[in-house]
């Protein structure tokens, strides 16, 4: 739709956003072989970036409307993308259940991180090291990314995906620092990689009804080893 300022309002599937201020001339801009999912500003707002079910992000020079370069490396539909704070970075998420972060100048991928999968199997985790099995699931995305930020300073950042967790991460270094869900009753559940869970001791223990082969889990002894909110707050915090 148009304004009187001419201003171009996208709307790509339900989202909708300002794309483009052009007083005197509208520029569209045409690159990717399928859909577009997702696009974000750079801070300054001279760049544009853009994610594709085409598996690729593209960056665009707002002024011109020119291409400036390719972001390759998803194997699958790109579904979020945001910038870093300094306009240095990119973030991506992915229906791949990976997140990757950009260096913008030069297009190159700089690491990929995942970790999402259904919140139940760190509880199947933990039992593993009650009994001393092996765990025995990968630490990967169960199902696609979403969305993702940074957070203010750069340092951080989060995803949300639809196996139902936000997880928050050291974008520095691709860390996993916690994952949380949060439920349709409005408790919410958190856990560290280390397996230290935290949120409401109520809803740990509605949520541990899991069989080991055909052995019921005590619960109590469950919790009594790994329900540490203190070691997941300081996690948290930075501060382990």
């Amino acid at each position: 739709m148009f304004t009187k300022n001419l201003k171009l309002i996208a709307t790509i599937f339900g989202a909708i956003a300002p794309l483009l201020s052009a007083p005197h001339e509208l520029k569209i801009q045409l690159g990717h072989s399928s859909g577009v999912r997702s696009v974000a500003f750079s801070p300054d707002g001279k760049y544009a970036l853009s994610g594709s079910q085409d598996k690729t992000l593209k960056l665009w020079d707002v002024a011109s409307g020119k291409e400036l370069r390719a972001l390759i490396g998803h194997s699958d539909y790109v579904l979020s993308v945001a910038f870093s704070p300094d306009g240095k970075y990119a973030l991506s998420g992915s229906r791949d259940r990976t997140l990757k972060l950009w260096d913008v100048s030069s297009g190159k991928e700089v690491r990929t991180m995942s970790g999402h999968f259904r919140p139940l199997h760190i509880i199947q985790r933990i039992i593993n090291r009650i009994y001393g099995k092996k765990a025995g699931m990968a630490d990967g995305h169960f199902y696609g990314v979403s969305s993702v930020a940074f957070s203010p300073d750069g340092k951080h950042a989060l995803s949300g995906s639809y196996d139902g967790t936000i997880k928050y991460w050291n974008a520095l270094t691709g860390e996993l620092i916690y994952s949380a869900v949060v439920t349709r009753e409005g408790g919410s559940f958190a856990w560290i990689p280390e397996g230290f869970l935290s949120g409401s001791e109520k809803l740990a223990r509605e949520m541990v009804y899991i069989l080991d082969g055909m052995k019921v889990v005590d619960t109590d002894q469950l919790l009594d080893a790994y329900y540490r909110p203190d070691i997941v707050t300081a996690k948290a915090g930075g501060k382990t």
